[in-house]
């Protein structure tokens, strides 16, 4: 919840599909009043989704896949949700930041925003973003980039750089900011 303490006035909304995860974030936000936490997902439709449960929660994703880093301890049926349904049901006109850290899921998210990025609604989006199309996890960079592209978003910087081989000389993945042009 950084957020808070750099916009203390923000509205903020924050979810967690999985019962634990969520439960932890009521009790890390119970004393702000501006944070308002909801259990489900986002993806591309509403229903529901599998959520594959890891021993570090914040690798949980509703990709199907298991890594020899991240297997799957437990499987929970989550609900989803689209940003654009969640908006229209709670009267939000527009959102200043959509933060994703979604495990490889970031560009099905975004097809459930296609109303909101169509009405540029959202003046920024920071996402995940993996260097590596074979990481299913990590959502590769070049379709979102596309996506992202052809909705007037252009890449303003990269962050929290996670280098990888031999010699540390690859990005392996890292958070992307987006900003409408």
């Amino acid at each position: 919840m950084k957020a808070v303490r750099f916009i203390p006035k923000a509205t903020i909304y924050a979810f967690e599909p999985s019962k634990d995860t969520f439960a932890e974030l009521i009790k890390n936000t119970q004393n702000l009043k501006n944070v308002h936490c909801f259990q489900l997902a986002f993806g591309g439709s509403v229903g529901y989704g599998q959520l594959r449960l890891r021993e570090f929660t914040q690798h949980n994703t509703l990709i199907p896949t298991d890594d020899e880093f991240r297997h799957t301890i437990g499987v929970e049926t989550v609900k989803v949700d689209t940003v654009d349904n969640f908006c229209e049901q709670h009267s939000i006109k527009s959102l200043d930041v959509l933060k994703m850290d979604v495990q490889g899921y970031e560009l099905h998210c975004l097809h459930g925003a296609k109303r909101m990025l169509a009405q540029r609604a959202i003046r920024f989006i920071y996402a995940e973003v993996g260097f590596t199309p074979q990481e299913a996890e990590n959502q590769y960079f070049n379709p979102l980039d596309t996506f992202l592209t052809e909705y007037g978003y252009k890449l303003c910087g990269l962050y929290e750089i996670h280098r990888n081989g031999d010699h540390k000389q690859f990005i392996g993945y890292c958070n992307a900011l987006y900003a409408l042009q």
